[in-house]
Order: C-alpha cells, then sequence, then structure tokens
C-alpha cells in the first residue's frame, strides 16, 4: 500500500481560500464528494487513510505487508 502525503493547493479564481488557514468545505453531489471552490486533496487522504486503516485492522487476514507513505508524488 502506498500514498502520498502533499496536496497541490488550487482553487478557482472566483475563490477567496487561505488553504494555510481556511478549511477544505466538502459537498456531496449525487455520488461524488467534491469541495467548494478548491481542489479536494481526496487522491492523496483517501490513499493514505486506507493504507492506514488496513494496517491498524486486528481482524484482517493476510500475509505480511508494509505500508509506504510519501512525502511528494515524484522526486524533485
Amino acid at each position: 500500500m502506498q500514498g502520498h502525503l502533499d496536496m497541490v493547493p488550487q482553487k478557482n479564481s472566483d475563490t477567496k481560500h487561505d488553504f494555510e488557514k481556511d478549511p477544505i468545505l466538502p459537498i456531496i453531489d449525487g455520488e461524488w464528494v467534491k469541495a467548494t471552490g478548491t481542489t479536494l486533496g481526496a487522491d492523496n487522504g483517501m490513499g493514505v487513510a486506507a493504507a492506514m486503516a488496513v494496517c491498524n485492522r486486528k481482524t484482517l487476514f493476510m500475509g505480511p505487508s508494509n505500508c509506504c507513505l510519501l512525502l511528494t508524488k515524484k522526486p524533485e
């Protein structure tokens, strides 16, 4: 399992949002979770959360596994 911890902060041109202070505002749009005026960052957060959940389960029967959490998507 692998996930990356970085998020590219992007917002719509008409959105005032300070990524250092303001929370991401999720909304449900049909079967999708989206953010209001910004990127959701879900590919990062969901991958990390899923890996952590699997590693934390006491009742999951599987062989040895590894969890790798990367600080960035790709090398600089």
